[in-house]
Order: structure tokens, then C-alpha cells, then sequence
């Protein structure tokens, strides 16, 4: 999506990066996954570097996993009726939760996009609360008519942008055909890349 966006592309492990990486960067792109594997798995200078990075004025763009990891802190409730909580990366004031409508791994769910109802493709995603959310963050979709349950947003965070999605706008159509997925309007590409020239300001 990075490159259909018109962005070079330097993948990056979790140890901190050089100055002169940073100094060339535009946008920190965090993918889907299993959140607390990458928070584990990421150092925390490479943390501190990231969001000294967006403070300054880079990008941020997370998707499913990297939504989770922008906020606050991320978690939901366990089986055994505990609950799992772990800190995120603090660029969005407030918590990202599991959204599980039928606990089923993926679907492809309806969002409603600023009023108008189309279809994405979720894999264990997040979602914020309306209700935590300050008033200067853009809501841009969400799992309910009532807009309760947000599933994308974009806010700024120092002089940078944040911009994140619970669900999977990069999905390709293979992701969606391994779990006999039918998506009634197709790929959501389009959406991807706006998310990543917006947090880079192109």
C-alpha cells in the first residue's frame, strides 16, 4: 500500500534505528498481526523513537494490530474471565478493545463511513469508544450505526498525524477467499493508501 502510495519502502525490525533512517522518514506504517507479540518484540527505545518520531511531525499509520498499539493501552477479556491489558505506544489518548461481533477470527463486517454503509474485512481487530475519544479526533467509521463502537479515526499527535483502522483496508482478495469471505463491494485499497498520504501529509 506504501508503494501504490507513492512511498519507498524500508522494512525494520525492533531495535532502534539510526538517525539518519528517521531523518529520511515521512510515515511509520505498523501492520496487522498479534499486537502483544509485536509490543513484546519491539524495544523500547525503538517505542520512544517512534513516538518522539510522530511528535515532531512524522506519520503514523496502524492497521487491526496497529490500531490496537496506537492507543493508550490495548486489551480484552480472556476465556477464564480475566483480562489482558498491556501499554501501547500512548499517540491516541485512550484504550483499544477487541471488537468479536460472532468470535469468529475474520469476516467481512459492515462499517458505516461517515453515514454511508460498505463492507471490509476484519481479522480480530479493535475498536475505541466513542465516549473516550476527544472531540478534536476525526471519526471516520464504525461498526454500528450509532457510531458507539469506532473502527477508524485520525488525529494529530504533537506537530504528526495518526491515522488507524481495526479492520483491514490493505486486506488482498486471497485473505478474504481463505476463509470463504465474500465482500459484497471488493478490495478497499483506496482507503489504505488515503490513510498513509494523510499521515504523511502528501
Amino acid at each position: 500500500m506504501a508503494v501504490r502510495a507513492g512511498f519507498e519502502v524500508k522494512l525494520v525490525g525492533g531495535e532502534p534505528l539510526a538517525p539518519e533512517l528517521w531523518a529520511r522518514a515521512k510515515v511509520w506504517i505498523q501492520p496487522g498481526g498479534r499486537v502483544e507479540a509485536q509490543a513484546q518484540a519491539m524495544s523500547e527505545d525503538l517505542k520512544k523513537q517512534i513516538k518522539g518520531f510522530v511528535k515532531r511531525g512524522g506519520g503514523f499509520v496502524g492497521f487491526c494490530a496497529g490500531a490496537f498499539f496506537a492507543a493508550e493501552s490495548f486489551g480484552w477479556r480472556l476465556k477464564d474471565g480475566s483480562v489482558f491489558e498491556r501499554a501501547g505506544l500512548g499517540l491516541l489518548p485512550f484504550k483499544g478493545r477487541l471488537f468479536a461481533p460472532k468470535r469468529s477470527r475474520a469476516e467481512v463486517l459492515p462499517i458505516f463511513d461517515r453515514g454511508r454503509e460498505r463492507y471490509v474485512y476484519w481479522e480480530l481487530g479493535s475498536y475505541y469508544q466513542r465516549r473516550e475519544i476527544p472531540a478534536q479526533a476525526e471519526l471516520l467509521s464504525s461498526y454500528d450505526r450509532e457510531g458507539e463502537h469506532v473502527a477508524a479515526l485520525r488525529a494529530e499527535f504533537g506537530e504528526g498525524r495518526v491515522s488507524v483502522s481495526g479492520y483491514h483496508p490493505e486486506a488482498p482478495n486471497f485473505w478474504r477467499q481463505m476463509f470463504s469471505l465474500k465482500d459484497p463491494d471488493g478490495l478497499d485499497f483506496h482507503e489504505a493508501e488515503e490513510m498513509i498520504r494523510w499521515a504523511a501529509d502528501r
